[in-house]
């Protein structure tokens, strides 16, 4: 069965304000059951179900996954745990993914646990 994506304000309403900014790229789609990101640098990776490729699909993280993010040391550790879990992929093919595609992952793993705040845009 095809999948039937949500247009931005459906996505925003289904998965929250936390999304909205993603809504918009044609890289990250929404359906009512996840959210599906196309990698742009990284190939092959194996997902849940043992197939390989570029599409990581991600459910939201429950209670257990959130404590065992807050258990890692580290801001990259704690995003890798939330794209393992939420996309259900093995530690050695997350492993493989590229600095780029890591930084739309990592958006999207920050849309479940809401609105980021705004920032001033200096550093």
């Amino acid at each position: 069965m095809a999948s039937i994506y949500l247009n931005k304000e459906e996505a925003i309403e289904v998965w929250g304000e936390g999304f909205e900014d993603l809504a918009a790229n044609p890289q990250v789609k929404f359906t009512q059951e996840n959210v599906q990101v196309t990698l742009k640098r990284s190939k092959d990776i194996v997902s849940s179900n043992g197939e390989k490729g570029n599409v990581i699909y991600f459910e939201e993280p429950d209670l257990a996954t959130l404590k065992l993010m807050d258990t890692a040391k580290g801001e990259i550790s704690k995003i890798a745990i939330l794209i393992q879990a939420c996309a259900g992929i093995p530690a050695a093919s997350a492993n493989k993914i590229k600095a780029a595609d890591v930084m739309l992952l990592s958006k999207v793993v920050a849309g479940f646990l809401g609105k980021p705040p705004e920032t001033s845009g200096t550093v």
